[in-house]
């Protein structure tokens, strides 16, 4: 008997799926979604409008802004920069302009990447965007030439839901007469330069923060003609830029699916409002025995992708290998995976990786490797206990001084004159990894990575 196997049942018997289990994820999700309606309340808008015209007024009087405006058609670049750190990517875009004039949503590829009368694109950064604002770690860059026309400052930027605050803003005239609106910016970050002078592109703005009506930190921006119609500078087969006054240089494409981290954590991440709710709790450093967390960060996650893990040792053999395959669609979403490497795993250091669609990321991480720096002769000092959970306990034989606990962004969270025999309350603290740093009674500085359960 002869047996006749068609394309489709090769396909599915030889798919990656049955040759690779998938893994379920131990927790993630989609990011946080903003609310659906208007990031600037109407009566803030008129207000604002209103000072920009008159502001623009005094400029030409006093010779800062030209009478006529240039007639030519305006390229765009790239609004947001990444400071100080290394990951491979760092925001994604939540809404685009909304082009339906009347009830319902529109965007450039009518499609409805909106939410109804949104006048603007809006950029979030991800992931951790509160950590990220903290950080100073994304800013907001000039996307044309162009004079300051107004400058909001002073607003709260950590808000996580809906209020009726003003946001912190610039706005600039470009040369063709059009204006750009870059809001939601960090209270006390906005550029140096006044009001009436000249911005060129590239040029520092602010930082992008979760100021006035917003429930994450992200970047509102908005273009505008000379007379207050809304400008969207993207293309499509339901908005034609070609004979337009803005539009992208090169513009990027509707959906991008991108990793923009693998990051590795001792305690579970957790994404949530500022302060306590929202955890990094990220590390690069394990104890032989402990459970590693991997996480993984998206831009643009479609349903279908395939991601695959791989966890490579200090030899570069693959110690563990698994897949994800997407099964919803998300602007961005993260997941992470408790990994056990058992009881024969070496000691030395460890990548991890995640591949989409051909693009590897990977993070480097040690495992029962120590991370202190303590001298020979202090190799009998012992802070205990660690993991902890609710008080270190200090040894008695040394005066240790100037006890200081930081979490993995520098801060001081605890701190301790005189520590020798005593104890330091961490009860407060939530989970994850943090750098306890003292002097002995000879001045020398040790350090030691403390894990709070």
């Amino acid at each position: 008997m002869k047996i006749f196997l068609t394309p489709l049942l090769l396909t599915f018997l030889f798919s990656p799926l049955l040759l690779m289990s998938q893994t379920v994820p131990d927790g993630g999700g989609a990011r946080q979604q903003e609310a659906r309606e208007a990031c600037l309340p109407a009566a803030d808008r008129a207000v604002i409008q209103e000072q920009l015209t008159v502001t623009l007024q005094q400029l030409r009087r006093e010779g800062k802004i030209p009478a006529e405006d240039q007639k030519l058609n305006q390229t765009l670049e790239w609004p947001l920069r990444l400071v100080g750190i290394d990951w491979p990517n760092y925001y994604g875009i939540s809404n685009f302009v909304d082009l339906n004039d009347e009830s319902g949503i529109l965007d450039y590829t009518c499609r409805q990447r909106s939410y109804d009368g949104h006048n603007g694109t809006d950029f979030f950064t991800w992931p951790f965007p509160y950590y990220l604002k903290d950080l100073d770690a994304v800013e907001v860059v000039a996307a044309a030439p162009g004079v300051i026309i107004g400058k909001d400052d002073g607003q709260p930027d950590e808000n996580c839901a809906w209020s009726n605050q003003r946001w912190n803003a610039v706005y600039v005239r470009h040369d063709n007469g059009t204006v750009a609106w870059y809001g939601h910016l960090k209270r006390n970050s906005l550029t140096q330069k006044a009001v009436g002078q000249r911005l060129e592109t590239g040029d520092y703005i602010g930082v992008v923060a979760s100021s006035g009506r917003s429930d994450g930190p992200h970047l509102h921006l908005e273009f505008q003609t000379s007379t207050g119609e809304i400008i969207d500078p993207y293309g499509g087969n339901c908005n034609d830029v070609d004979s337009g006054l803005l539009r992208w240089r090169e513009q990027q494409a509707y959906q991008e699916p991108t990793i923009n981290a693998v990051l590795l954590h001792a305690a579970p991440p957790v994404h949530d409002c500022p302060g306590s709710q929202e955890r990094e709790n990220i590390t690069d450093a394990y104890d032989l025995g402990d459970q590693v967390i991997v996480g993984a960060y998206f831009k643009d996650q479609i349903v279908g992708d395939i991601v695959t893990y791989r966890m490579l040792g200090p030899d570069g053999s693959q110690v563990q290998r698994w897949i994800q395959v997407f099964e919803q669609n998300f602007n961005g979403s993260w997941w992470w995976f408790r990994r056990n490497l058992g009881a024969g795993a070496v000691a030395g250091d460890y990548v991890m990786e995640a591949i989409l669609l051909g693009d590897t990321v990977r993070q480097p991480f040690t495992y029962g490797v120590t991370t202190s720096t303590q001298t020979p002769r202090e190799s009998d000092l012992k802070i205990y206990p660690n993991p902890v959970t609710d008080h270190l306990n200090f040894p008695t034989n040394l005066r240790l001084r100037n006890c200081k606990l930081l979490d993995l962004r520098g801060r001081i969270v605890a701190e301790k004159e005189v520590a020798s025999g005593g104890s330091l309350s961490v009860a407060g603290l939530p989970a994850g990894v943090y750098l306890l740093v003292w002097e002995n009674d000879r001045r020398e500085v040790f350090r030691q990575r403390i894990v709070k359960r």
